[in-house]
């Protein structure tokens, strides 16, 4: 017997018998059903006020679960639900019941197939819901008897906005489905093309959808973005040709002439994705809601890339640990636009500690990399020094003399091992480049010059310095090592000649900032994170045994802000392609997106993330000499506030290893 062969075979079958059996145990979370006393509704038809607070009045109505917000200085009125539904010229009897609904959600039955339902149908039409009066708000029930859900939700006036929340925590679900997502307002603020005006989304730098009965806007179809993009814990087997909407920021609203209204995800950003619908593709009305992801579920790929492969779904048993999903309306008014939106968010941001540092011109410099070499006779991957420390800081010292002011610098691969290798150490330099003495004094900052070493503390490439590459990285849903892969992009497929690697867990994640940010301190030097800001994975590990249960996204994102919070305090932290949970604790940030992501209903691309953030940090776009166009986005850069980035190395000879491709026009 082929031993090997045998064993190459066997592999693949146990770990598809594996992921079936956590797929069919997914569906099984309860044997039997949880015993439940279905709730009655008892109550009079009819608008009363609920709560008062400030200029708002908050009015429900118990039969239907209706309500609505006014403005009782400017008459403004917002509502959860469109008026006289029946009568709209476009929607369909199935769009006509969604806009009698407060919330749509969505699970998976026993059988692993998905189904929704709205409140109106499941609940409030059967009346098998409840309502009570709470602190300056209401309450609501929602019984899904056929489905077995318990789901409430809170309307309140708060801070002088309009609070909805669902409390993820009190959900019940007393039968074997099991709730993934909750939909919230469906048509919260929907607003007619009579009315006109633009759905404004924090797409990318920022972006508008025009309210208009226009056909190329609904040729476009459904918006939908994720909030900080997509959680790098899903699988993927090849990355898309067109660009994924992510949202910078977790925040969307309407302008309109008849009234202007910005709403934010309060609590529970990480697991959202926002919505937007143009006029006249499923309604008459533009709508924009927000829909959470309660419990994760996601697609296994067996024996990926061969003629056998095939897919299983797989879920997490369990609710996402996150108290609530809360969100915010504020009305603005009938003049308010965009600028007025991004006034309300900044104003939010100033009140955030952070240590801003101006910036006029920022650098990257390129020291070392990795590539094969041979050693004899036998293949190795060695490191080649492209600019040694004291190169670096004959670089910076010929700009200053040229007049150059508050130039901040990111070295790259000064680490021992260089780039791609373990993660990183500060009191572990490249010998290559000049060793310990020579990059101390590099960090001793010059006048009118910040040296940054980055740092990337959430890709493994391999163990070392403390750090398991596998034992400490997060899992995908299924439980398993979910790896990361480079992609051709000639046919945006996985590269067979990039080793893959694994990104770390957010506890690992937090022990490493914060142990960096010490030794920074110790150093009087900041550090300039390349990772954190823009990828924040969930994570599928989970034990019996050990009582380890699985990391939704929100709790990650709040173990990063932990971590930040306690580092900052340390040191400076600099971020590349930071999203909005990174902003409130950035000395500074590079590559911000100064485009939108391509969604072809987009009538304008504005500056919504820039003009929260100008004048309070110095931020970049992406760097000048790389770009196709440099003119364009020398302009660009002046249009949106940037200071100036370029990127650069020193090529001794031959070409640069296919790492670091992104690098050639360096």
């Amino acid at each position: 017997m082929n031993i090997r062969r045998w064993n190459g075979r066997l592999i693949p079958m146990v770990l598809a018998g594996v992921l079936l059996i956590l797929s069919g145990c997914a569906g099984q979370v309860a044997e039997e059903q949880i015993e439940h006393t279905t709730l009655q509704f008892s109550g009079e038809a009819g608008y009363r006020k609920v709560a008062e607070s400030g200029e708002l009045s908050l009015y429900a109505d118990p039969a239907t679960a209706q309500f609505y917000c006014e403005n009782t200085r400017t008459g403004e009125i917002l509502r959860s639900n469109p008026e006289n539904p029946e009568s709209d010229p476009v929607a369909n009897n199935l769009y006509q019941l969604n806009m009698q609904a407060q919330m749509i959600i969505g699970f998976v039955n026993d059988k692993l197939s998905y189904e929704d339902i709205n409140n109106f149908v499941g609940a409030v039409q059967a009346k098998t819901y409840t309502y009570s009066l709470i602190d300056n708000g209401i309450r609501f029930d929602f019984d899904f008897t056929y489905e077995g859900f318990v789901v409430p939700m809170e309307i309140t006036l708060k801070d002088g906005e309009l609070s909805v929340s669902v409390p993820v925590d009190q959900i019940k679900e007393y039968k074997t489905n099991q709730l993934t997502e909750c939909t919230l307002l469906p048509y919260m603020g929907a607003t007619s093309p009579l009315d006109g005006g633009d759905i404004v989304l924090a797409d990318g730098c920022g972006a508008l959808i025009p309210i208009t009965e226009d056909s190329a806007v609904q040729a476009a179809g459904k918006y939908i973005g994720y909030v900080y993009g997509r959680d790098d814990a899903y699988s993927q087997s090849a990355k898309p040709l067109a660009r994924e909407q992510e949202l910078t920021l977790p925040a969307f609203g309407i302008q309109s002439p008849s009234g202007s209204f910005l709403a934010r995800i309060r609590e529970g950003a990480a697991l959202c994705r926002v919505t937007a619908v143009p006029a006249g593709l499923e309604t008459e009305k533009a709508a924009v809601y927000v829909t959470a992801t309660l419990r994760n579920t996601d697609t296994a790929v067996l024996q990926e890339m061969s003629g056998s492969a095939r897919t299983v779904q797989v879920i997490n048993p369990h609710l996402a640990e996150v108290n609530q999903i809360r969100l915010s309306w504020k009305m603005l008014g009938k003049d308010a636009d965009y600028s007025d939106m991004a006034a309300v968010l900044r104003e939010e941001l100033e009140q955030l500690p952070s240590k801003p540092q101006t910036t006029d011109l920022y650098l990257e410099l390129l020291l070392a990399v990795r590539e094969q070499g041979t050693f004899i006779a036998i293949p190795v991957e060695m490191v080649t020094p492209l600019i040694s420390f004291d190169d670096a800081a004959k670089i910076t010292q010929s700009l200053t003399r040229e007049g150059i002011q508050n130039l901040t610098v990111r070295l790259d691969g000064w680490q021992e091992g260089a780039d791609y290798d373990k993660v990183p150490s500060l009191d572990r330099p490249e010998g290559k480049l000049g060793g310990s003495a020579a990059f101390s004094q590099l960090l001793k900052n010059q006048e009118n010059v910040t040296f940054l070493p980055s740092v990337d503390y959430l890709n493994l490439y391999a163990s070392g310095n403390g750090v398991s590459q596998k034992g400490d990285a997060v899992r995908d849903v299924s439980g398993g090592f979910f790896e990361q892969s480079e992609y051709l992009r000639s046919t945006f497929t996985k590269s067979q000649r990039i080793d893959p690697w694994y990104l770390a867990k957010s506890a690992v994640f937090a022990r490493l900032l914060t142990g960096a940010a010490e030794k920074a301190a110790e150093r009087s030097v900041g550090l300039f994170d390349t990772a954190s800001g823009n990828i924040l994975p969930s994570d599928g590990h989970r034990s019996s045994f050990r009582q380890i249960t699985p990391t939704d996204r929100e709790t990650a994102k709040n173990k990063y802000l932990s971590a930040y919070a306690e580092a900052s305090e340390k040191t400076d932290l600099w971020f590349d392609r930071p999203a909005g949970y990174a902003l409130s604790f950035a000395a500074g940030a590079t590559r911000l997106p100064n485009t939108a992501s391509g969604y072809t209903g987009f009538s304008e691309e504005i500056p919504l993330l820039q003009m929260v953030l100008h004048g309070r940090i110095s931020y970049s776009g992406e760097p000048l000499n790389t770009a196709t166009d440099y003119q364009g986005s020398l302009l660009r850069a002046a249009e949106f506030g940037e200071a100036p980035l370029f990127s650069l190395t020193e090529l001794k000879e031959g070409s640069l290893p296919e790492r670091y491709q992104d690098n050639f026009s360096a």
